[in-house]
């Protein structure tokens, strides 16, 4: 009886210490947003040279609000972008290809409420899942992107 409560009390604790190390391993701020200061056309506008100023790209486009039309769902607007540098891409995509699920980053425009905003998911966090040794370009593509959606957000 002594053994066994040994092995179930042993058996909890590791279920509780792995629990614990992926609530720790959870990405903190994973989907970042901005609030723009202009319209939606604005907005999407801006992206392309805040890509340029940035030694980003607009790699391709997709008019979300058009393609949900097609449902009967009607949307002020939704338009993702996506940004990337064929010359970033080549060093990660060298070290993992897997780095192709999150490269090139998607920046998603949406006007909701007469109100635009600016959203894509963390590229430093989600390199970081492929392989620790992303976490540096990852963080450096994190600046880019966040520097492009501050430059499209402002008048």
């Amino acid at each position: 009886m002594k053994t066994k409560n040994i092995l179930l009390t042993t058996l909890m604790s590791s279920v509780l210490f792995i629990a614990s190390q992926s609530a720790v391993a959870a990405p903190v701020n994973a989907f970042m947003t901005v609030a723009s200061q202009q319209s939606f056309a604005e907005t999407t506008q801006a992206i392309q040279e805040a890509a340029t100023n940035n030694q980003m790209m607009v790699m391709g486009k997709i008019d979300q609000a058009k393609v949900m039309s097609m449902t009967g769902l009607k949307m002020e607007g939704a338009q993702s972008f996506l940004i990337g540098s064929p010359q970033s891409g080549k060093k990660l995509f060298s070290m993992f290809p897997a780095a192709g699920a999150v490269v090139p980053v998607r920046l998603y425009v949406w006007e909701q409420n007469h109100k635009t905003s600016i959203g894509w998911f963390n590229p430093a966090e989600q390199l970081t899942m492929i392989s620790p040794k992303l976490q540096m370009p990852g963080k450096m593509l994190e600046k880019k992107i966040m520097n492009i959606a501050a430059q499209a957000s402002r008048n």
